[in-house]
């Protein structure tokens, strides 16, 4: 069994919403935005971060554009995460 840890970098992060072939989506550590990532050296390999969002819209285009399956799990989200200044 693999224990959670809080690193945004580990493969055992809490915070993984989906995972595709190479790529994955987490929330922050600080649940402010999601962050797709991409493995470094396989299995095992630290995730590095390609990108931050906010907007639900944009992950979607991202994710897409990587060649990944589509994600039920991403369509089920809100349209913005975090908190906002604005009250939205």
């Amino acid at each position: 069994m693999t224990i959670p840890t809080n690193s945004e970098r580990d493969c055992a992060y809490g915070g993984v919403i989906t995972r595709g072939s190479t790529h994955r989506v987490i929330a922050c550590k600080d649940d402010m935005q999601w962050i797709i990532q991409r493995q470094k050296g396989g299995d095992g390999g630290r995730w590095l971060s390609l990108a931050h969002c906010r907007c639900k819209k944009t992950l979607l285009r991202l994710w897409s554009g990587l060649n990944e399956a589509p994600s039920p799990v991403l369509n089920r989200l809100p349209n913005i995460k975090g908190r906002s200044n604005h009250g939205e």
